[in-house]
């Protein structure tokens, strides 16, 4: 990339010498958690291929690279300046990663006709589940948290947010979808491969074998989940992913993730995505541990089979599919169905527009968010949980809170999800934030026995200096527990349907 063409908004050349000065391609990597253990920049882990002593940062020509010396590594053993390490870690391409990089270095200046209308949120007021909501745990302390999580659960029950007394038999039906195709607005920006993602997205549907399985597991009613548009993963989806083939560019079902390129190293030709027709990670393998029957293990040691994991759909605040993600997997990097970013629970009918207003318009255009208070939680299910009870899925007529989900409690630190969070929460304006991740009771000697609690902290402080906004953290309690002593929001939400139905 020539870093001296201009980009609106910015003196290019001017604010890239200014950037290089304040982030060095060092506190790039610090920015990230990539940094070496020891401060040894010479020779340290590779954050990519996770090769020891492969990796190392060294200076030319006046600018820090960064390279790995393995040739197997995913970077090809480029050395990269600080741009193309953000683009590398973040999936960007190049001209957004220099972007990024000025904003992360606090040199990039927006044209003020391109300036968001929205406000900084004032902070003079803080919600206290006004209207009758249930009161979410709020403080660290887990004596608190303890008896404010049972006043929730107890109201949650009380109100019959999944139906108290309702039996599994009630609960389960096989819903119609839409068979219209989604329609995109005049104008809308193309994202290469989100017409594939949608066309394959439409012809699958949620199985009554899946939707048992949720309501069991999570605690989640059918309705959230035909809401949510949750998808069943079966492993005759290879069918429809062959088919378009036959109506969609390889190009195209290579950006939306669905198709994986060649692969010389295995000897494997252009192929529809395994993770889309079935295949998924299992756990981690223990210690000596070998894969079974029609089983595999991955580079990083976990086990993975034909396990048919639910398919969960991304979508913007407009209703657009943004993202189709296998549960506890991922497409490529660079693919649409393959970035990192937060999961807002939306409601999927806005796809459709046989369910849109009849002018044609989005009915979330209508509807803008906005959530005073927002909980901030790791991964879908554990936000659909809340999103049922005490987000804008909730059916007992209180205040609805926000509700979001990192990919990862460690994407507190990712730069392009906390882009991403921090521009959502400015608008809905929100001005108090929960971070609320699972708590797991672990033996003094476990590794990473504070994780969840450390990174909540690190998230909710950096997030209330940023933002100017109040921040709490939330330690769910220990008596929600499950038989592997790990405290979590839909684990709890489970609890509760079976005690009620």
């Amino acid at each position: 990339m020539n870093h001296h063409q201009k980009f609106s908004g910015f003196d290019n050349e001017s604010s890239f010498k200014e950037a290089q000065s304040r982030m060095p391609l060092k506190r790039v990597i610090e920015h990230y958690g990539q940094a070496p253990q020891h401060g040894h920049w010479k020779k340290f882990t590779c954050p990519f291929c996770k090769k020891k002593n492969k990796a190392g940062v060294f200076e030319t020509g006046g600018v820090e690279m960064f390279k790995c010396q393995s040739t197997k590594c995913p970077t090809t053993a480029k050395a990269m300046p600080a741009v193309q390490y953000i683009a590398h870690v973040s999936g960007l391409s190049n001209r957004d990663a220099f972007i990024e990089y000025l904003k992360m270095a606090g040199v990039w200046k927006e044209r003020a006709t391109l300036k968001s209308p929205v406000k900084a949120p004032p902070i003079s007021e803080t919600p206290t589940g006004a209207g009758g909501s249930p009161a979410l745990p709020t403080e660290v302390a887990e004596k608190k948290g303890v008896e404010e999580a049972e006043s929730h659960l107890e109201k949650t029950a009380e109100v019959g947010t999944v139906g108290a007394g309702v039996g599994l038999g009630a609960n389960i039906i096989s819903p119609e979808f839409p068979k219209n195709k989604i329609g995109k607005p005049a104008g809308e920006e193309f994202i290469p491969g989100q017409a594939a993602l949608e066309a394959f997205y439409e012809r699958l549907t949620l199985s009554p074998d899946d939707q048992r399985e949720i309501f069991e597991k999570r605690g989640l009613a059918t309705s959230t989940q035909v809401a949510l548009g949750y998808r069943s993963n079966l492993r005759s989806n290879k069918e429809i992913l062959l088919a378009l083939r036959e109506t969609h560019p390889l190009e195209e079902l290579r950006a939306a993730g669905l198709w994986l390129p060649p692969d010389k190293q295995r000897k494997k030709d252009l192929r529809p995505n395994s993770q889309f027709c079935g295949a998924g990670r299992i756990r981690k393998l223990k210690h000596g541990e070998k894969p079974g029957h029609e089983q595999w293990r991955d580079e990083d040691g976990n086990l993975w089979g034909w396990c048919e994991p639910v398919l969960i759909p991304y979508c913007d605040e407009t209703g657009r599919l943004i993202g189709l993600r296998p549960h506890k997997g991922m497409s490529p990097r660079e693919t649409l169905a393959g970035e990192p970013r937060i999961y807002v629970p939306r409601r999927i009918e806005l796809l459709f527009p046989a369910l849109s207003p009849p002018d044609g318009e989005r009915m979330s255009a209508r509807q803008p968010e906005n959530f005073p208070t927002v909980v901030i939680t790791e991964g879908e299910f554990k936000a659909a949980a809340l999103w049922q009870v005490v987000g804008a899925g909730r059916d007992d007529g209180g205040k609805a809170v926000g509700v979001v989900a990192l990919p990862g409690i460690t994407f507190g630190k990712h730069f392009a999800v906390r882009m991403e969070l921090e521009a959502w929460l400015r608008r809905v304006e929100c001005r108090c934030v929960k971070v609320a991740f699972d708590h797991e009771q672990k033996p003094p000697e476990a590794k990473g026995r504070f994780d969840s609690i450390r990174w909540a902290r690190y998230l909710a402080t950096d997030l209330h200096r940023k933002l100017h906004i109040r921040a709490e953290v939330c330690v769910l309690p220990i008596e929600w527990a499950d038989a592997n002593a790990k405290s979590d929001w839909d684990g709890a939400l489970a609890k509760i349907v079976k005690e009620a139905a």
